[in-house]
C-alpha cells in the first residue's frame, strides 16, 4: 500500500511540475526507494530484539533508531518524530535524487514532495498514536 501511495503522491507531484504522467517511472522511483525502507525495518527490528519486549510501553517504543523523539517526553509527538531518523533523512534524500533524475522533475519541487512525504508519514504516526493512547 505505502508503495501505491507514494507512487501516485510522486505522479501528482510529477503533474504538477509539468514533467508529465509516467506511471512506470514512478512506480520504478517507489520501488526503487523501498529498499531503503527495508534496511530501515531491519535496523528496527534488530534494535527492539536486543532491547526486549518490556521497552515498549507506548506506540513510542516501537521505534528503535535514535531521532528527533528523543528530545522530547510526550508519546504521541515522540511517535510522529520517530519518523526523522538517519535512516528515513536517507529515504528521503533518495526519493529527492531519484525523482530529480528519474521522473526529470524540478529539485525544488522533489524537495518538496519529500517534506509531504516526511509530514505525512509524521502525522499518520501522531494520529496512530493518538488512538491507542485513547484507548
Amino acid at each position: 500500500m505505502r508503495l501505491l501511495l507514494s507512487t501516485w503522491l510522486y505522479l501528482f507531484a510529477a503533474t504538477i511540475a509539468g514533467c508529465g504522467w509516467d506511471f512506470a517511472r514512478a512506480w520504478s522511483v517507489s520501488v526503487y526507494s523501498s529498499a531503503i525502507v527495508g534496511i530501515t525495518a531491519f535496523a528496527n527490528s534488530a534494535i527492539l530484539v536486543v532491547r526486549g519486549p518490556a521497552a515498549a510501553r507506548h506506540f513510542s517504543g516501537l521505534f528503535g533508531i535514535p531521532a528527533l523523539a528523543l528530545f522530547t517526553s510526550d508519546a504521541r509527538l515522540a511517535t510522529a518524530l520517530a519518523v526523522f531518523n538517519p535512516l528515513n533523512l536517507w529515504y528521503y534524500a533518495d526519493v529527492v535524487v531519484a525523482l530529480s533524475m528519474v521522473m526529470a522533475m524540478p529539485r525544488k519541487v522533489a524537495v518538496a514532495t519529500a517534506v509531504v512525504l516526511a509530514v505525512g508519514t509524521a502525522a499518520m504516526y501522531y494520529g496512530i498514536a493518538s488512538f491507542y493512547e485513547a484507548l
